[in-house]
């Protein structure tokens, strides 16, 4: 290409190729690792849509808005029930948010269009080579959908579309209600977008705008209230997810430090190397004390500072409340700090351009783009060992890690038991259930303790190889019954994995 050509579908061919590749190494380790317990669950209500007749899902108690369970339920419905299509719906969804966060790095930054073009260039590769982001991707968890429609909310209401926004925020809510704790980011951001107004005008323009956004989010709250509706009160799924995830105090003084070293290995992860994420922090927090000194008024540093403000003030909500130190409560974060750790580069550029003036005059504007190239090689090359060990299952973030190896082969051995044959479960729950199949010929039967099993004998016992099967034996001997050991499924690195034993 000449070199005009060239500059005008760079700042197309670039995030195109780097959206492309984001989306091979997350759909590399779709079918790598068997279920999280909470996929499986997950998974089985989707199978139970698609397949068992029972689109409203009466016969579970679900604590979750249905729009993510209804889209792996269509995976389903095409392709058939396997890992493979309960997660491709994230999959598609976390490489669109790749898209849409450069959409809205482009949309949000008014600068010159090379330097915007780099801002929303870089974000999108932090993302794109996170190793947080990359191990959601290929699961079936509700949040790399929230973040596709926070996202897109957020690039909806900076373009001026707020019904659009509201929209996207609507999908947000009806995937997962947690949703409502981002709510701010967009309405936020479509404040600042039309400050510098006199208040009386300003405020006309916001109430109009906001109805729009409104209407939408309202029509799929009352959506999900028909949903949620032939459930009732004490089993609707608002009250369900309360009662399972809302905590109901405030950490106590040995919870502290614990709970920060919990929540700072997750955000360790969105980048898994702590050199680069000490200098995006840094380049963030340079970027953000700059525009604040200089532009104080500015547009984008009201931007940075709404951003950060709410980013803190999330995370310490996270920390301070007694909420669970899940690692995907943060990932719906991690677009919007890739964001200010851009556009804090993308502002730190600026004067190191012009210290390299002295030493290099003739370069002109090269001597940014230059900088921009140093600093996107020294990121690949922070990125790539972190990134290796995510797709080798090194990295605890997101899904199963090999910990469930081995569940499939004892599901098919115990599918080949004679049907109505009776299989007690005290370990595996949802994970040996949706492994079964829906049209497993053995009957299920839950074992709160031990010396229930007298009960259910003559039955069948499958258990994680290191559970501690003692006790079971103990009381098994007390009441006159066997436990044979019958089956043994091994780990991919040859190490046993579950076991299967005979009561009689």
């Amino acid at each position: 290409m000449g070199p005009r050509r060239g500059s005008r579908l760079a700042p197309v061919i670039v995030p195109a190729l780097l959206i492309l590749a984001g989306f091979a190494l997350r759909a590399a380790p779709m079918t790598a690792y068997r279920f999280h317990v909470d996929e499986a669950l997950y998974a089985t209500h989707a199978r139970a849509v698609a397949l068992e007749g029972d689109p409203l899902l009466l016969a579970h108690a679900v604590d979750k808005p249905p729009l993510g369970v209804y889209l792996t339920a269509a995976s389903f419905a095409l392709l058939g029930v396997s890992e493979f299509a309960a997660r491709l719906p994230n999959v598609l969804a976390s490489a669109l948010s790749l898209a849409a966060l450069w959409a809205l790095a482009r949309r949000l930054d008014r600068a010159a269009s090379d330097r915007r073009a780099a801002a929303a260039g870089l974000a999108l590769l932090l993302v794109a080579l996170s190793p947080y982001d990359v191990l959601f991707a290929p699961t079936v968890f509700a949040e790399p959908q929230v973040t596709l429609w926070t996202v897109l909310a957020c690039w909806a209401v900076a373009g001026d579309r707020w019904g659009w926004a509201g929209v996207a925020f609507g999908l947000a809510l009806a995937t997962k209600q947690s949703a409502l704790f981002f709510l701010p980011l967009p309405l936020a951001l479509g404040v600042i977008g039309h400050a510098g107004q006199g208040w009386r005008r300003l405020a006309r323009r916001l109430a109009r705008r906001l109805a729009r956004f409104a209407l939408p989010v309202l029509a799929c709250v009352a959506l999900l209230a028909l949903w949620d509706a032939p459930r009732g009160p004490e089993q609707s799924f608002w009250a369900l997810g309360y009662a399972h995830n809302a905590p109901d105090r405030w950490i106590r003084a040995g919870e502290v430090v614990p709970r920060l070293e919990a929540w700072a290995g997750w955000l360790r992860a969105f980048t898994g190397s702590d050199l680069l994420s000490l200098a995006l922090l840094a380049a963030a927090v340079a970027g953000l004390a700059r525009r604040a000194l200089k532009w104080p008024r500015r547009r984008d540093t009201v931007i940075d500072l709404a951003l950060a403000g709410f980013a803190l003030a999330y995370l310490g909500l996270l920390w301070l409340r007694a909420f669970n130190t899940y690692d995907r409560y943060v990932h719906t974060l991690l677009p919007f700090l890739a964001l200010l750790a851009a556009r804090g580069a993308a502002e730190a550029i600026r004067p190191l351009a012009a210290l390299a003036g002295n030493a290099w005059p003739k370069a002109g504007r090269n001597r940014a783009a230059a900088l921009w190239v140093i600093a996107t090689v020294l990121i690949v090359a922070c990125a790539v060992g972190p990134l290796a060990a995510a797709l080798r299952g090194d990295v605890a973030v997101g899904g199963d890690k090999g910990d469930h190896d081995g569940i499939e082969a004892t599901a098919a051995y115990l599918n080949t038991l004679a049907p109505g044959t009776r299989v007690c479960d005290h370990w595996l729950g949802w994970l040996l259930g949706f492994y079964l199949g829906g049209e497993t010929s053995v009957t299920l039967a839950w074992v709160p303790r031990p010396d229930a099993l007298a009960t259910h004998a003559p039955c069948y016992l499958p258990a994680p190889a290191g559970a501690p099967i003692a006790r079971w034996l103990a009381v098994a001997d007390q009441v006159d019954l066997s436990m044979e050991r019958v089956y043994l499924a091994r780990d991919r690195w040859g190490a046993p994995s579950f076991v299967v034993y005979r009561v009689a």
